[in-house]
């Protein structure tokens, strides 16, 4: 009966954490377990198939996270322990804004006519992306500046296994065309010269980093960035020209990745020579971080525990420990990938409004 139990709570266990972020699974994170989520055989070459209408950016349904309308980033995670106070600044009252592209969501099988990027138009995409990476990532940063998340017409999850390499590549370069179309109406539209965060986060941090080498490396409007956040993406340091890891936490025009692995386990990419910032103490050294130091992280329930986990850069990643939760002996997975921003919930929320406070410090 006891083992019944056990796998019934590790069965409910999976399904809450693999919800979390909605299997934003990046080509380093696949366990056998995932294959059913994976397209089988081959699709149609890019050009064979069809590609979703483009997003139009002065719609406001065209945007999954947006201050004039109320949606998920609108939220924060309930305190699981008396003594910790999480407060939503009204989006009006926010000194500064966040740009924040989310991870792939678009997974199962390809949804004839499409097969190569998601249609903006999906309702259930739509409704598993707010529930997920809005609500548990995206949300991170409303203490900050007021969020704008673009919908775009994200690479499926394949385009990062298949073979048809040119087919990637142009699912790809349809997403990143979106991302920028997004990026230059915000800043048109919206920013008004306001100081920004650049957000992400695995497939979202690819085009981040796309981003700030098109638009912000090197140029006139590097200096309205207050910092990138942008975890869960190998990041090489010779990527960019002026733009690095940041060394302390109040840097500013700097980029915060990590990709977070337990220990002893070797990653399926290379991160020799890539950005490595740890989450906890905002450097680049590899001093081990006690959990003590973590002000909040979050789970599968969204809800806020102080002390969850440690964290130590090593060997190339971040290396945790397994969190401090009844059931976390229940957790299999040596790589976190789904949890690069929850188990540093409330440490890159209190630094991302930081730093913006530095900012404005700076320039007035």
């Amino acid at each position: 009966m006891k083992e019944l139990v056990s796998l019934g709570i590790l069965g409910t266990l999976r399904r809450l954490w693999l919800s979390l972020i909605g299997l934003c699974i990046f080509p380093f994170m696949v366990y056998a377990q995932f294959d059913q989520h994976l397209p089988q055989g081959e699709w149609p070459g890019f050009f064979a198939s069809q590609t979703p209408a483009p997003p139009d950016y002065s719609k406001l349904e065209h945007w999954a996270a947006h201050p004039f309308k109320r949606d998920h980033s609108d939220t924060v995670p309930t305190a699981k322990r008396k003594g910790i106070r999480i407060q939503i600044i009204p989006a009006d009252t926010t000194q500064a804004d966040v740009f924040f592209i989310y991870p792939t969501l678009y997974k199962k099988e390809g949804k004839p006519p499409y097969f190569w990027n998601a249609d903006i138009e999906d309702d259930s995409l739509n409704q598993e992306i707010g529930e997920s990476t809005l609500r548990f990532q995206a949300s991170i940063f409303n203490a900050a500046g007021r969020v704008f998340a673009p919908r775009y017409r994200q690479a499926h999850l394949k385009a990062f296994f298949t073979t048809d390499l040119l087919s990637a590549k142009h699912a790809f370069d349809t997403a990143f065309h979106d991302v920028c179309m997004a990026f230059e109406y915000y800043l048109k539209h919206f920013n008004k010269a306001r100081p920004f965060i650049l957000a992400g986060h695995s497939q979202g941090s690819l085009h981040g980093a796309y981003l700030l080498k098109k638009y912000i490396d090197g140029k006139e409007l590097q200096h309205r960035m207050v910092a990138a956040y942008l975890p869960g993406m190998a990041l090489p340091l010779d990527s960019f020209k002026t733009l690095g890891p940041c060394r302390n936490p109040s840097e500013l025009e700097c980029i915060n990745s990590w990709a977070t692995y337990a220990p002893n386990t070797t990653p399926a990419l290379n991160f020799e020579g890539c950005i490595m910032v740890n989450p906890l103490n905002w450097t680049t050294n590899q001093n081990h971080v006690k959990a003590n130091a973590n002000p909040g992280g979050t789970l599968w329930d969204f809800q806020l525990r102080p002390r969850l986990i440690d964290a130590q850069i090593q060997d190339n990643a971040l290396r945790v420990h397994k969190p401090k939760h009844p059931l976390a002996w229940l957790i299999r997975m040596k790589n976190h990938h789904v949890a690069d921003l929850n188990f540093f919930y409330l440490s890159v929320r209190n630094n991302a409004k930081f730093r913006v406070e530095q900012w404005w410090s700076k320039h007035r």
